[in-house]
Order: C-alpha cells, then structure tokens, then sequence
C-alpha cells in the first residue's frame, strides 16, 4: 500500500482542514474519514497504490459531483485513473461498510412494542434519458423530474436504516414497491410499521394516518404522533441528499443488448445510495439519533 497518511494531507490547506472545511468538502467530519481509512486499509493491503487521498476524492466525488474531467483535472490526476480509483474505493467501501440488515429493526430492550420501523420512498434525482420510454418510465410526476426510487426503512428508536429497497424506476408507485420488495413478508405476527398517506390501506400492519375528512380528537391525535414517527426516515432521507450526486446522477441506466434490445441497470447507482447509508447511518450512530422518543 502506498505510503501516505492523513498528517501529511493536512500540510496542504487545499483538501484538508477543520471538520467544518471536511464536511463541506467531502460530506463527513474527520473522526468519520478516518473511520472509513480503517475501514478499508486494513483489509485491502495488497492493493497497490491505495492512499488516503483516493478516499478524499471519492467521497468528494459523491458530495460535489463535478464530471470526471473536471473532478480529475481538480485532483491532478488523469481521467481514467480517476474513474478507476472512485470504481475501486466505491467497492471496498460497499463489500467493508457494516452491513444494511433488517434484524436490526428491533429495540435493544424488548419486543413487546411491536412497533420498531418506519419506511417512506426516496426519489433519487438522474439525468433525462434519451429513450422516450425510458423517460416516461423514471419520470416522477410528484417531484417533476425523472429518477431512480428506494424505499428505506428506519429503525424507531436509533433512526439507522435497516431496510433498503432495491432499485425502482421514478414512476413506480409506493404501493407497488411496498409488495415487490417483499418486506412485508419479514415482519413478525401482529408487527406493524409507521407510514404516510400513500400506504393507507395497503395491508393491516400499517400504521398510515386517517384520512377523513372530519377527524376526531383521537384521530387527530393519533395522525399528530404518527406524524413525529415518520419524521425519523424523512429526515434520513433528506440527509442523504447532501450528497449531490443523488440529486441528478449522470451515470448510464441502461445497457445495450442486441438481443433484449434496452435493459435497465441499477447496479452502480444501488452502490452508490448503499455507501451513502452506510456512512448516515455511522453518523447517526457514533453522534445522536435522528430523533429521541424520550
């Protein structure tokens, strides 16, 4: 591995400084750049020429998304060689950041609530497509631009992820995605998940709000304290969005086949929103929880 350290990064003012410079440079603080340095190095020694300043400007790479021409020209490196190192680092970071898994749905204490998860879709932002099709099929009328959406699930009491979806073109209903990613099917008998509008009376263990047109006193109690629940996976998501390259991806979608003709792939843009969580979800638990339910 070459040798490289971050005390020798911090000489040049230019991509290292205060966590303040940090997070608005490369969307993390530096207790988190280290950790993911750790994360990766020490696993991954026989990798020739892994540096930290490959780290550096690939997690820049996803907080600014500037083109690759751009970034490369910024980072004084040839293009290709950084297209290689973000594919690299991307990796490690996917295959070494603690794994997404349901299970860890539950409270540390107990399980008598029954009630541990919170779930809301997520539209990540991409680039128009050529294909007329392909732009109707991602086109999401709710948010006026075409993308790639996830449905994410929150734990209630740490408010870490530990449910993400696969892939979904933009205009997919959430009632759709609710049954085709199968997460219903995981939950145990009489569990119940906190929604918004869009799942009311989808399935019986969903808790959604009311929608009456006069509500009760309790009914509107009710919607009042769903309302906080739910607020812990729609912060989740709006923290995810600080990197900006879920905002408007450029990367292809789709591959060409001689054969099938027009194939969609989500398979680099699943990567990239999975290292993204994996990082909030790190944030979220080595600093304070979305939300305190005390």
């Amino acid at each position: 591995m070459e040798e490289l350290s971050f005390e020798n990064l911090s000489k040049t003012s230019a991509i290292w400084g205060d966590d303040e410079f940090l997070v608005s440079r490369y969307g993390c603080d530096k207790s988190m750049i280290l950790w993911l340095w750790d994360l990766i190095k020490d696993k991954n020694t026989n990798i020739k020429g892994l540096n930290p300043r490959k780290l550096l400007f690939t997690l820049n790479y996803l907080k600014e998304y500037n083109t690759i021409r751009s970034a490369s020209k910024q980072w004084d490196v040839h293009h290709n060689t950084y297209q290689k190192w973000v594919d690299i680092i991307l990796d490690l970071l996917e295959e070494n950041l603690p794994e997404i898994n349901l299970e860890d749905r539950y409270f540390k204490v107990g399980r008598e609530n029954k009630i541990f998860l919170t779930v809301d879709t997520t539209l990540c932002g991409i680039s128009k497509p050529n294909d007329i099709e392909l732009q109707r099929l991602h086109w999401s009328e709710k948010h006026k631009q075409c993308g790639v959406k996830y449905e994410i699930g929150c734990n209630l009491e740490t408010g870490v992820a530990c449910w993400v979806s696969k892939s979904y073109r933009g205009g997919k209903q959430d009632s759709k995605i609710l049954f085709k990613g199968g997460r219903l099917d995981y939950l145990d008998e009489k569990e119940f998940i906190v929604a918004d509008k869009a799942y009311v009376g989808l399935d019986d263990s969903i808790l959604a709000p009311f929608k009456n047109k006069i509500l009760s006193h309790e009914q509107c109690h009710i919607n009042k304290h769903q309302s906080s629940l739910r607020s812990i996976v729609e912060n989740f998501n709006a923290r995810l969005k600080k990197f900006k390259i879920l905002d408007n991806y450029r990367g292809t979608i789709v591959e060409d086949c001689e054969v099938e003709g027009l194939i969609v792939n989500y398979e680099n843009h699943y990567k990239i929103l999975y290292v993204i969580v994996g990082i909030a979800n790190r944030e979220i638990l080595t600093n304070k929880p979305l939300r305190d339910l005390n």
